[in-house]
């Protein structure tokens, strides 16, 4: 039997109504809408009370004969939801043993999905045998709920009774989300999911459930790490430290501009991406974030010009409104910031891959001072990505400004330990596989808990496991990486990793010296370098 029918359950009043649906996600544990179980046990729909009653369930594709009772663990806003947008998920636990063929389905966080077709199995108020219901998947709304719409205009749509449905994709293949609402328009096919990384979230804070939640035989048959293109959100790991610093400068009472600085291949673009898609993480509602992220390596953004018409669609695209029409009138472009600022707006300008304004000097020389008065003025805060500090790409310019005034700093360097380890050990999991402290202790030795080596030393451990072999395909596709890393470091970085090559221990006096290399993660705090096969490769390198 297929796992998406064998972990479907309908769950019932006592009349044996059938109110929407369920899934199982653990031995014992379901998941499905709050707003179906207060209609189940008889509270308003909108209730956030937090229950302890029972309602009844049963496993349609399973035994339609054996009715089981469930008790309430979660239910609308506890102490183990997610403040995340509209929570709307609850959990339950059988209070006896389910039937033997039911089975638990897994669920995982996923990447991009727009144009996916999906199918859910629901109950209409019509049909209590259920029907099946295909369509597209579409994206996010700003509430973090994804959009789905049903093919062409015959045959069934998502409607009431299809709540608490899980969503299956067969090009994940997997669970995506769970049915939470339907548009209400009438000739309109669409209805909306709460994504799995939501679904997750709230899992997580019970004993027992998460391992068995990721666990698939389906998983198991594809790599669960990547490496070389930007971390989804969904699939961001660690940084708590770092985001906890973005939270407290951009979300503080009187918002604050950060600089994040971090070599290549730190995270860096990830971490912009996780702070656009998680705005409730580090802004109250009532701030009312508009937060915008524009890449300076695109073209678009080549001219300050074009910098304010990125500004000005972004801020068009959350508010359906043009702040301005007209980017050479500053008085224009002003007047409109400052109309968002006095409407409780807080915009904030994510901007990535900074230094890349080093190429076009003659559009930027007097940027950085007329972005400081805008940010003087309260118009905006920024937080700005960069491989070194915004003082150092102005100095490497031959430029002076006070705009580097403006920012606090954080730096990206390796993961926290535990960071790390939590990243390995989910990830193996997700893929249906264990990991050793061996094992991680050897990730550990090629990536030093870099992301983009821990993730690559991740891959290549999952899918060829002998470590001679892994070590070898490292330094394979390591290479070219290493040889950009070593191109970014200044002289005086080079001279001291090649000290700590040739020396056979490290100093107090000499570990003061790389201080700043330890901090973005190239030198252990020990004195060695991240990585064995980054230290073979300075080795080789010709003098």
């Amino acid at each position: 039997m297929a796992i998406l029918q064998s972990s479907l359950v309908r769950i019932l009043s006592q009349r044996r109504i059938i109110l929407g649906a369920g899934f199982l996600i653990s031995e014992k544990h379901v998941m499905t809408c709050s707003h179906v179980v207060s209609e189940a046990i008889g509270l308003p729909q909108q209730s956030l009370k937090v229950v302890a009653g029972q309602l009844n369930v049963d496993f349609p594709f399973v035994d339609t004969k054996q009715t089981l009772t469930a008790k309430v663990l979660i239910h609308g806003i506890s102490e183990y939801a997610v403040a995340d947008g509209i929570n709307d998920i609850a959990i339950l636990e059988l209070s006896q043993a389910r039937p033997a063929s039911a089975e638990p389905i897994s669920l995982t966080p996923q990447g991009k999905l727009w144009g996916h077709e999906f199918r859910v199995f629901g109950f209409p108020r019509a049909n209590s045998d259920g029907v099946w219901v295909s369509g597209i998947v579409r994206d996010r709304l700003v509430n973090g709920w994804l959009q789905i719409e049903a093919k062409g205009q015959t045959g069934y749509f998502v409607s009431p009774g299809f709540s608490g449905s899980p969503v299956w994709d067969d090009q994940v293949p997997g669970v995506i989300g769970m049915i939470v609402a339907v548009e209400q328009e009438r000739n309109t096919r669409a209805a909306f999911i709460i994504p799995t990384d939501r679904l997750l979230a709230v899992a997580a804070n019970l004993n027992g459930v998460q391992g068995k939640l990721l666990k698939s035989s389906e998983a198991a048959t594809f790599n669960p790490f990547e490496y070389g293109s930007p971390v989804a959100p969904e699939r961001f790991y660690g940084r708590s430290e770092q985001r906890l610093d973005v939270k407290n400068r951009i979300g503080a009472i009187s918002s604050q501009s950060l600089s994040i600085v971090g070599l290549r291949r730190s995270g860096k673009t990830s971490l912009l991406r996780y702070i656009k898609a998680r705005p409730s993480e580090f802004c109250q509602a009532s701030q009312r974030p508009l937060i915008i992220h524009l890449d300076f390596q695109s073209k678009k953004y080549r001219t300050p010009f074009g910098i304010l018409e990125g500004l000005r669609r972004g801020i068009k695209d959350l508010t359906h409104a043009s702040p301005w029409s007209n980017n050479e009138d500053s008085y224009e472009v002003e007047n409109g910031l400052a109309t968002l600022r006095d409407q409780g707006y807080r915009t904030i300008v994510l901007i990535d891959e900074f230094e890349s304004i080093t190429t076009h000097l003659d559009h930027f020389t007097d940027w950085g001072d007329d972005w400081r008065a805008k940010m003087s003025d309260s118009l905006f805060v920024s937080v700005i990505c960069s491989k070194r500090s915004i003082d150092e790409v102005y100095e490497a310019c031959g430029l002076t400004s006070p705009f580097g005034n403006m920012f606090a700093t954080t730096i990206l360097g390796a993961f926290e330990h535990n960071e790390f380890r939590e990243l390995l050990l989910d990830g193996f999991e997700r893929g249906g596989r264990s990991l050793t402290d061996q094992e991680v202790d050897f990730i550990d030795e090629l990536s030093g808990g870099l992301p983009f080596y821990t993730q690559m030393a991740a891959a290549l451990l999952w899918q060829y496991e002998d470590h001679q072999k892994v070590r070898e395909k490292f330094e394979l596709q390591s290479a070219h990486r290493f040889v950009e890393l070593w191109e970014d470091l200044t002289p005086n970085e080079r001279q001291r990793i090649v000290e700590i090559v040739s020396s056979e221990s490290s100093s107090p006096e000499n570990l003061r010296r790389y201080k700043d290399l330890i901090l973005h993660g190239l030198v252990r705090p020990s004195g060695v370098l991240f990585s064995s096969a980054f230290a073979e490769f300075v080795r080789n390198r010709p003098s």
